[in-house]
């Protein structure tokens, strides 16, 4: 037996492109066993009832403007996975709604206090942000280290 004929059918959507991002969005917030479920679920941060069935999270989602963009919740960063409070945003957007870690409660600045902005931050192929201000200083002391040792 395959498609609706199945008694373990449930939706058919497990190839549609938003399926694997409300499986993710799912497993952070109620999947013990799921690498982001302390960041998330064990948080606090639950998903809308309405969005606990895949058909209607499709419905309420636009589509993906691109491959590079992910779900994020925004305006509140703490809350809810909930309509009004997602959007798809690159990683670079991301981290600038990103909470401070522990160790730089600073968060808004650098090590060395210079303002993360969007034209002084910059991101890595890993997902983490930079300050551009301290990468170009610090490129420049290499350069004179190199041209003193030739």
């Amino acid at each position: 037996m395959t498609g609706a004929s199945n008694p373990n059918f449930k939706h058919g959507l497990w190839s549609h492109p938003l399926y694997r991002t409300w499986r993710g969005m799912m497993a952070r917030c109620y999947n013990v066993a799921s690498h982001g479920y302390p960041y998330y679920g064990a948080c606090g941060v639950t998903v809308c009832k309405r969005w606990h069935d895949v058909r209607l999270f499709i419905a309420d989602m636009p589509a993906r403007p691109s491959a590079k963009h992910t779900l994020d919740r925004y305006p509140d960063r703490t809350g809810n996975y909930e309509p009004t409070n997602v959007r798809w945003a690159t990683w670079k957007e991301q981290n600038l709604n990103r909470k401070p870690r522990k160790r730089h409660l600073r968060g808004t600045r650098c090590r060395r206090g210079h303002q993360y902005t969007e034209e002084n931050t910059g991101i890595k192929s890993t997902g983490a942000r930079y300050c551009r201000t301290c990468y170009r200083a610090n490129q420049r002391t290499r350069y004179k280290q190199q041209t003193i040792q030739t």
